[in-house]
């Protein structure tokens, strides 16, 4: 679950620093993904699709590792 720093650099590292210890399957869970595209670039360029659900004022997006 990523729910740190909301700047584009700091998110996209901790999606790949967490990517990489995610098994095939896993869930990347990510908070406040409107912030900026950190989390579309990341999924897009992982091959990857993704679900974004917007929860009262915030919207989480999630994507299961396929590959």
């Amino acid at each position: 679950l990523h729910d740190g720093s909301h700047t584009y650099r700091d998110m996209l590292h901790d999606y790949t620093t967490s990517w990489t210890k995610l098994p095939k399957n896993g869930i990347l869970v990510s908070d406040d993904v409107n912030y900026n595209d950190a989390f579309l670039d990341f999924s897009s360029s992982h091959g990857q699709k993704h679900e974004i659900l917007k929860m009262e004022e915030k919207f989480m997006g999630f994507i299961k590792k396929s590959k």
